[in-house]
């Protein structure tokens, strides 16, 4: 399948965050995929139980076929972003350690990544909104295709607020190439998340339809399981969703920031996978070391894949 690189546009790099992407080794993106059509389940392979992860292309092709298509709710100031926008619009800080910590009796608190106030709202711009994928092998057989969004703020009712937020969904690709259903992450249903039958949520073709909740971006497959604390879209149907005031974001589209392939933490296609700090400083109550960590240091990252998964 062909790639191409996607980099960040100057004139949205302010030198802070150019430097810091630098420091990340994120200064180049990693390879997006690009929509080739729905029909490409009809040349998915047959036995998808691979003993390691698919190929580069295959997962790309996989990332591509499934990538779901997100309804925001109405109002949702907490707009996506990517990586690299983000990078632009943060600094790198070290916590300074005081009493055991800097004695080095108790664990160092980890590098974390302190947003400017201007970042906390994400993007305006569904260009700057990308996903990133991890594909790996399902526990059983079969394909496990994982997508991570990102945003640049948790707003939850004040106490839950957190800079930084990576929430994701599963969807489980059986033997025959066909999509038996998908886990959808919320909250403290997580790893991998909430199990929904392929028949039983709505898709637009093989595009999963996820509810991403006004804040806290927990994802649901319909608006009856959504939580009392939360709020969404009040409908799953994409032709519907404008009119209720819903943000609608194929994520597949090019008119987006499409699909990143993340690789595994053996084999990284993006540089910064690895990068064991917090994405934010502020973490809310009950969070004294920062914003989450990033996608494959995360209780869903190979929730739910063979032994060995990375």
């Amino acid at each position: 399948m062909p790639r191409s690189v996607r980099r960040p546009r100057p004139d949205r790099l302010q030198a802070g965050g150019a430097l810091l992407a630098a420091v990340l080794a994120a200064a180049a993106a990693s390879a997006p995929a690009r929509d080739a059509g729905a029909d490409l389940l009809l040349d998915l392979p047959t036995s998808l139980v691979p003993a390691e992860p698919p190929a580069p292309a295959e997962r790309g092709r996989l990332l591509l076929t499934f990538a779901p298509l997100v309804l925001l709710a109405p109002g949702e100031d907490a707009l996506p972003a990517n990586v690299q926008w983000y990078l632009a619009r943060s600094r790198l800080e070290q916590p300074v350690e005081r009493g055991l910590k800097a004695a080095g009796l108790s664990p160092a608190k980890p590098a974390r990544l302190r947003p400017f106030p201007q970042a906390r709202g994400g993007s305006k711009d569904p260009a700057d909104w990308t996903i990133y994928g991890h594909v790996f092998p399902a526990s059983g057989g079969g394909i496990l295709v994982q997508y991570w969004f990102f945003y640049a703020f948790n707003a939850f009712h004040g106490f839950g607020d957190h800079e930084a937020d990576w929430e994701h969904v599963t969807v489980r690709v059986g033997r025959d190439g066909r999509p038996a259903g998908v886990w959808y992450s919320r909250h403290d249903q997580n790893a991998p998340g909430v199990w929904v039958p392929w028949d039983a949520l709505a898709a637009e073709g093989l595009h999963p339809v996820v509810l991403s909740a006004r804040g806290s971006h927990a994802s649901y497959a319909r608006r009856g399981e959504v939580a009392w604390f939360d709020d969404s879209c009040p409908t799953t149907s994409p032709a519907r969703a404008r009119d209720r005031g819903c943000g609608v974001w194929r994520t597949w589209e090019l008119s987006t920031g499409g699909v990143v392939d993340l690789g595994s933490r053996s084999a990284p296609a993006a540089p910064w996978l690895l990068w064991p700090g917090r994405w934010g400083a502020d973490g809310g109550i009950g969070d004294l070391e920062g914003g989450p960590p990033g996608p494959a240091f995360q209780p869903g990252w190979c929730s739910g894949g063979s032994p060995g998964c990375f």
